[in-house]
């Protein structure tokens, strides 16, 4: 028993590590993370608020990483921060008050959902990013980054995994290079994350030890990960994250 306990604890700072070291830059780390959490036992619900308090650090030292390479604009990030904020309150309790039989048809298909926005984002997003010279904002353009943002913190704040979503919003609203994306969009999933947080905590539903674990392996793959920038070399590990989603995804509709 005592073996299965470190096993599981093993289990849950290597995932949290990799997909966050992978996550930082991209979004997508709760991809991997919630499955993998349901899959070792976790309800639905514990997975998702276990996962939430562990974002916490993720996103707090992702957050001071690219705040030293001066890659976050606090300006839009706070403005993004606060619509976020209401949107995860909405979707955390959507989530808590979803019966238990829906439950997992609706992260399956969110699970699904995350995964093809990143898989269409990901052939041209980088090269559009680049070429991005005017940084001006309009009064038009931050009215629509914000209602954006205010969906993007409703799906943050049912599952997470709201990165990729904010990346889309940062560089085409925004016009934010990919890594200023990155970084500024750190503010708002960290505000998210917080609401979600004591939203879920409320009704205590996360699981503090092994969300402990979590944490720190989700802090260190964040430091790590934004540091790295995330070069091709991850292409490999992005398809075990297909993967392992489309399986588990199935898996929460038909079982």
């Amino acid at each position: 028993m005592i073996h299965i306990v470190w096993l599981k604890i093993f289990i849950i700072f290597i995932v949290g590590f990799v997909a966050t070291f992978i996550g930082t830059t991209t979004g997508g780390a709760m991809l991997l993370i919630l499955p993998i959490l349901i899959f070792l036992g976790f309800t639905p619900l514990v997975a998702i608020a276990t996962s939430m308090f562990a974002a916490l650090g993720a996103n707090a030292v992702g957050l001071y990483r690219f705040h030293l390479g001066r890659k976050v604009d606090y300006k839009v990030g706070i403005i993004a921060a606060v619509f976020s904020m209401v949107g995860a309150f909405i979707g955390a309790n959507i989530v808590i008050n979803i019966p238990k039989n829906i439950l997992h048809k609706v992260i399956a298909v969110l699970l699904l959902l995350v995964l093809t926005i990143i898989i269409v984002k990901k052939a041209g997003l980088k090269e559009y990013s680049q070429q991005i010279v005017k940084k001006g904002y309009s009064l038009v353009r931050f009215t629509i980054g914000s209602i954006l943002f205010l969906l993007a913190g409703v799906q943050g704040g049912m599952i997470g995994g709201q990165g990729s979503f904010e990346n889309y919003i940062l560089i085409i609203v925004f016009r934010k290079t990919f890594l200023e994306a990155a970084g500024t969009r750190k503010i708002a999933s960290l505000a998210a994350v917080i609401i979600a947080c004591i939203t879920f905590g409320y009704h205590h539903l996360i699981n503090f030890e092994y969300g402990t674990v979590l944490l720190i392996g989700r802090s260190l793959g964040a430091f790590m990960g934004a540091a790295y920038g995330i070069k091709k070399g991850d292409a490999w590990v992005r398809q075990i994250f297909v993967v392992v989603i489309i399986i588990m995804a199935i898996k929460l509709i038909f079982y």
